[in-house]
């Protein structure tokens, strides 16, 4: 059987609205990338994630794969604390957090 592809703007726009009330004060940014059927989403926090931020982010990636049941979702929840600059991960970003210029 054939999988449908998964449309990258689409998929953008799904954890977009998965995000909606799942965003904490330390979430820093959320970017996703697919690959081979899967959607990678990273979630970065500033402090260490604690159980409700990691509840929130499981629950939007649940909500991302009831939009496309044919796919797979795999969540990597880290920490980096700010003034340290997010690195580009190759993904799409879907959020970021407004932060001062780094120097």
């Amino acid at each position: 059987m054939m999988m449908a592809m998964l449309d990258e703007h689409a998929v953008a726009l799904s954890l977009q609205r998965a995000l909606l009330g799942a965003v904490t004060p330390n979430l820093r940014a959320v970017s996703f990338r697919i690959a081979r059927g899967t959607v990678f989403v990273d979630f970065v926090y500033d402090g260490e994630p604690g159980p409700e931020e990691t509840e929130c982010a499981q629950i939007s990636v649940s909500e991302l794969i009831s939009d496309f049941p044919h796919a797979d979702a795999i969540e990597s929840i880290r920490r980096l604390d700010a003034p340290e600059a997010v690195p580009a991960t190759g993904g799409r970003l879907v959020f970021a957090r407004r932060e001062p210029p780094q120097p």
